[in-house]
């Protein structure tokens, strides 16, 4: 039992230098924020004056977690859900 969870710690420790040296980023939460909704989003700042519908993405760098907001929806420059893996821009 030790044993499996050496494993398990040294493929966590992998996976996170990985990430932190590739420039991915790994989908660890998603929230949809109404209209009129308060969520303050890091840089975004409150996202309740928008206009329409925001989706928040929360991502693991292999560091620290990042946020990302798109707009909600189907359109050309929105999003209907967080993509599971995200390079930095």
């Amino acid at each position: 039992m030790k044993r499996a969870a050496t494993y398990v710690i040294i493929a966590v420790i992998i996976a996170n230098i990985a990430l932190l040296f590739s420039g991915y980023r790994i989908l660890i939460g998603e929230r949809i924020v109404q209209p009129g909704e308060h969520y303050v989003a890091g840089q975004w700042g409150d996202l309740a004056g928008n206009e329409q519908a925001s989706i928040v993405c929360t991502y693991w760098t292999g560091r620290n977690s990042k946020l990302i907001v798109w707009w909600y929806g189907g359109g050309f420059m929105s999003k209907d859900e967080c993509p599971f893996l995200h390079t930095v821009d």
